[in-house]
């Protein structure tokens, strides 16, 4: 049997998508979201903590010198969420509220 590069590829890829499972490392996630100030004032003092972390550790933190620093920013993060979330909420049931009532008066002034 001789296969071609490409199909080669195509084959490890299947099987690896099929047959391995995927692991990850800690709770959170790959990756966390941009960390800018302006976005996450809730959360500065453990997005510094996270860039102060990696900065002293720059070749230790690829072994997980800042693991328990990235599980607070994740925490953080699913907590800001969590109130942005429940804020929108709030403000998505005043407006439904306000548009049922408008759309009351208008058909109580059209079948009056």
């Amino acid at each position: 049997l001789c296969l071609r590069p490409v199909q080669f590829s195509f084959l490890l890829r299947v099987f690896r998508s099929e047959h391995v499972p995927r692991i990850h490392t800690y709770e959170g996630g790959p990756m966390h979201p941009p960390l800018t100030p302006h976005r996450h004032k809730d959360c500065l003092e453990v997005i510094n903590a996270l860039k102060n972390c990696h900065l002293e550790h720059n070749v230790a933190k690829f072994w997980g010198a800042c693991n328990d620093q990235k599980l607070a920013l994740d925490k953080c993060f699913r907590e800001e969420k969590n109130t942005k979330r429940k804020a929108n909420l709030a403000k998505a049931k005043e407006e439904q509220a306000r548009l049922r009532a408008k759309e009351a008066a208008r058909t109580a002034s059209t079948t009056a």
